[in-house]
């Protein structure tokens, strides 16, 4: 007979409901006590001391049940996979559902398979097997790094189970790692910010992870930065440690708000003063985002690592701002749009008889390319020169500055046709930059504010994709390889795009006629829709998601709020740096 009780996930809502029962109680009975004292309407403001959320293990009441003894085999998979949101005491109640060896054995750390809808279980081939089914989004492995379910190809998950001698059913064979519907994610794991260098150190580059919420935080943080970044991020950025330096002890304690990093010994062997201090510095953006965190005190083995006293400011640029004015284009000429005004540049030469399209400016607001009508050929020019053509090519993308004055474009004909225009030389020569694995052509091609990653979209038959590289130059800075890319994962079809910050891009389907989806894709949050433009055919973006434009024939919108703002006519394709 089946036996009916409450399911497991009514349990768990039964007590995530009650304990904000009991926690709006309490919050009650204090008001009630302070009834005598007035809220302040003057005086100085007082500064709240910051939330300790990554000191709690357990801080949103996930309380999954553990197995009861007369739970089926199918019942205790379940459960288990359920159990994943309890991370208190090194996911205690998960492991009741194993075997006692595997229970032992097991590392809930070492990936996250992240579903939507509900889990398939069914019996496998043998006895006591089962198999589960996932409708998965993303994975998230043991260094905190997500991946698209469809660039991992993982959607089956085996168990095998045994009955123990008191005859209760436990999980005798499972894979390493949890398993979490995105609702659940979104509330246990984090998103953080690893920070590395540019080869110059001049730039802060961020390489987002993903880590459970809880007191172990710091020190993956730790340990994943000094393993290295992200495959997509190697060579083109640099870490001040030396290759293999590791955490002398499994933690890094955090004691009156100073994280105390031990390294093992030999992590300072052979660095300058110059290179500790960056050392200091990369410890200092990568854990101070923490709300619990407000200084770092680096030692080796407990003693204190040496800097140097010097004035020297070592602290890289992070989420480097662009100028607020626009390049565009108005009856046939170059103009600049800021602070709502369009106005034509001085001393810049007529273009008008190029036809031209698609205006790109530099950082320093000095040169600006664009295109010609069939964008073919690629032309420069600066205040006070000439125009010069500086590359010849077939369907050339929109052209995009990099902060070194490397002006890129890509070929929408050819896979893998990406060039590098050195526009800061006297003789602005093209580089050719090697992407083998681009499928299909490229529509867009994108250079991040750090200079160190590339936006790069590109389209085969009816679909498009778009993903993020790294940037590989040479000892003299010159751009020679695109790393293999990490992959966004658009819900729309996308042609355009725009970097919006050091971690989001905003892209597009461009279209004369149809109402366009403007998509944000967020490395280190849930990807968010624009209301559509009608007849959208580009997108800019300045400094955050406030400063997104977008343009049809007619005029140029400002994103605001959930709709779009008209701004000015008689102008196109305008453009920030980058």
């Amino acid at each position: 007979m089946t036996k009916s009780r409450p399911s497991r996930k009514t349990t768990a809502a039964r007590v995530h409901t009650s304990s904000w029962r009991a926690l709006l109680a309490a919050l009650c009975a204090l008001l009630l006590l302070a009834g005598c004292s007035a809220i302040p309407t003057s005086g100085p403001v007082q500064q709240g001391e910051e939330p300790l959320s990554d000191e709690i293990d357990n801080p949103f009441g996930f309380n999954p049940d553990g197995p009861d003894p007369d739970d089926s085999p199918q019942e205790i998979v379940e459960g288990f996979i359920n159990a994943g949101t309890g991370t208190e005491n090194n996911y205690r109640t998960a492991r009741e559902f194993l075997a006692p060896g595997l229970a032992d054995s097991w590392r809930p750390d070492a990936r996250a398979w992240v579903y939507q809808g509900v889990p398939n279980i069914v019996h496998g081939p043998d006895e006591n097997t089962f198999s589960v089914t996932f409708d998965l989004v993303r994975v998230i492995d043991g260094e905190g790094i997500s991946r698209p379910a469809a660039e991992t190809g993982e959607d089956t998950i085996k168990f095998s189970l045994t009955q123990l001698p008191e005859g209760q059913w436990r999980i005798s064979e499972a894979p390493d790692g949890i398993m979490l519907s995105s609702d659940s994610f979104s509330r246990v794991f984090d998103s953080h910010r690893l920070y590395f260098y540019s080869p110059d150190y001049k730039y802060a580059v961020p390489d987002v992870r993903w880590f459970a919420r809880g007191a172990s935080v710091p020190a993956s943080l730790v340990r994943a930065m000094l393993l290295g970044p992200a495959p997509y991020l190697k060579g083109a950025v640099v870490s001040a440690f030396n290759d293999g330096t590791t955490l002398a002890s499994p933690s890094v304690a955090v004691d009156s708000g100073e994280a105390l990093v031990d390294l093992a010994a030999g992590a300072v062997d052979g660095a300058s003063g110059l290179q500790r201090q960056r050392m200091q510095t990369q410890l200092e953006m990568t854990l101070l985002q923490l709300n619990n965190v407000s200084a770092i005190d680096m030692t080796i083995e407990q003693r204190e690592v040496p800097l140097p006293e010097s004035s020297e400011n070592v602290t890289p640029i992070q989420d480097a701002d662009v100028p607020a004015a626009q390049v565009m284009l108005r009856n046939g000429e170059l103009a600049i749009y800021e602070n709502l005004n369009v106005r034509r540049p001085k001393n810049l030469a007529g273009i008008s008889q190029f036809s031209p399209r698609d205006p790109a400016i530099s950082y320093g607001q000095r040169r600006i390319a664009f295109l010609n009508g069939k964008r073919s050929e690629l032309f420069l020019t600066a205040k006070g020169q000439d125009v010069d053509s500086v590359l010849s090519g077939e369907l050339l993308t929109e052209p995009s500055f990099d902060p070194y004055n490397w002006l890129w474009t890509a070929e929408a004909t050819r896979s893998g046709e990406i060039f590098a225009v050195a526009a800061g030389t006297e003789q602005p020569d093209a580089a050719s930059v090697s992407a083998d694995w681009i499928e299909g052509t490229v529509t867009d091609l994108k250079i991040s504010r750090d200079g160190a990653r590339a936006l790069v979209i590109t389209k085969s038959g009816e679909s498009s994709q778009a993903m993020i590289a790294g940037v590989l130059r040479d000892e003299e800075g010159v751009p020679t390889e695109l790393t293999q890319p990490m992959h966004l994962d658009p819900s729309v079809p996308v042609d355009r795009g725009a970097w919006v910050d050091e971690t989001s891009v905003a892209v597009i389907e461009a279209s004369k006629t149809e109402d366009v989806q403007a998509e944000i894709l967020s490395l280190d949050s849930e990807s968010s829709r624009i209301t559509g433009l009608e007849g959208m055919t580009h997108i800019s973006a300045g400094n955050g998601r406030q400063q997104i434009y977008g343009q049809t024939d007619e005029y140029i919108y400002l994103q605001v709020g959930n709709s779009w703002s008209r701004k000015t006519e008689n102008v196109v394709d305008p453009s920030f740096p980058g």
